[in-house]
């Protein structure tokens, strides 16, 4: 069944709202797959310009008018979220007084769809005189910003959305499509990887996610090492004494390679099995396959190993399976809810 609402008018048709919307959408799709394959090598130029601009520690700065100006203010959060330091100018507080913001050398990402707002227009000249370089995105380089950067990102000819067809609606969304493709060529460049996502977010979930277990795995004094052969009571007594209690400790040879893990629980089963174990070595009442996850694993790839396996701990090795720390299930659920690990405590 059809949502039809009348319009204002009584004598108007009824408007289908659900067509309106997938009308707008499949509009702005055929805008993005069309500049998609319209992408030149000025794509590239912006890009290199970016990197190296950052690289040489100079300074980005990005501008735009009205709608244009959110998008420039948005690009800018982007690229600051992936390392890149960069900041926003309205053209229009630039004229008055801002333009001492930019310097030489500095370069300036402009948009405009029209390229011929007349703030940015005024801008232009201004910014010129201070001896930054351009990069325009706009419709064409035959624009007034066209001509007066040094390179273009032309976006071309760009139908708006239905009914109006005159609001910026597609324009405004290729310009943020753009822009995200410029940062993120920018990160293929510079070989910006998950890592630095993660050590630029660390009270996002995201970033949490995607942190190394090495960062915030129980290491060093936090983290009971035994050797297989020494008796169970030897063990209890070292892992009572390590520092946050951790309930566990990992079990190595003679050559320091991982051969088990013995926890509270396997204690617990050794108990509801009333023998004598204590003075047992401990290499004798382990299970012989622990579960160990390499210290370059992401925190989300521990938390689904974890699921996984059905297991409270974790022990972290190096590439020669020797064991360098431990990630307690707790510990983890409560670095993903933002409590800092007990190592850095």
């Amino acid at each position: 069944m059809k949502n039809t609402y009348p319009t204002p008018n009584p004598v108007a048709p009824l408007i289908d709202i659900r067509e309106v919307g997938r009308a707008v959408l499949q509009t702005q799709s055929e805008a993005l797959a069309r500049i998609a394959d319209q992408l030149t090598e000025s794509f590239d130029e912006a890009v290199s310009a970016v990197v190296t601009t950052h690289k040489e520690q100079r300074r980005i700065i990005t501008s735009g008018m009205g709608k244009a100006g959110h998008i420039a203010q948005k690009f800018s959060a982007t690229l600051a979220s992936t390392g890149i330091s960069s900041f926003f100018v309205s053209p229009s507080e630039a004229l008055h007084g801002d333009l001492g913001r930019f310097s030489s050398e500095d370069l300036a990402i402009i948009f405009s769809f029209s390229g011929e707002s007349q703030e940015v227009l005024a801008l232009i000249p201004r910014v010129k005189e201070r001896s930054c370089r351009i990069i325009g995105i706009t419709q064409s380089v035959d624009s007034s910003l066209g001509k007066a950067s040094n390179i273009v990102v032309p976006l071309g000819s760009i139908r708006e959305c239905p009914p109006l067809n005159i609001a910026p609606t597609t324009s405004t969304t290729v310009m943020l499509a753009v822009s995200d493709a410029i940062a993120m060529g920018c990160c293929a460049l510079r070989g910006f990887d998950r890592g630095d996502f993660a050590r630029l977010h660390p009270a996002g979930d995201i970033g949490r996610r995607l942190v190394k277990v090495s960062e915030i795995m129980r290491s060093g004094e936090y983290h009971c090492v035994v050797n297989e052969t020494l008796s169970v009571k030897e063990v209890i007594g070292q892992y009572i004494k390590t520092p946050g209690r951790p309930g566990a400790a990992s079990v190595v040879n003679r050559i320091g390679k991982l051969v088990g893990v013995f926890t509270d629980g396997d204690l617990r089963r050794l108990l509801g099995n009333g023998v004598e174990f204590l003075d047992t070595p401990v290499g004798a009442v382990i299970g012989r396959e622990p579960k160990r996850i390499s210290a370059s694993a992401s925190a989300r790839e521990a938390l689904e190993a974890i699921g996984k396996w059905r297991v409270d701990q974790l022990v972290i090795v190096d590439g020669n399976d020797i064991p360098i720390g431990m990630l307690d299930i707790q510990d983890l659920a409560g670095f993903m809810q933002g409590t800092p690990p007990r190592s850095m405590d």
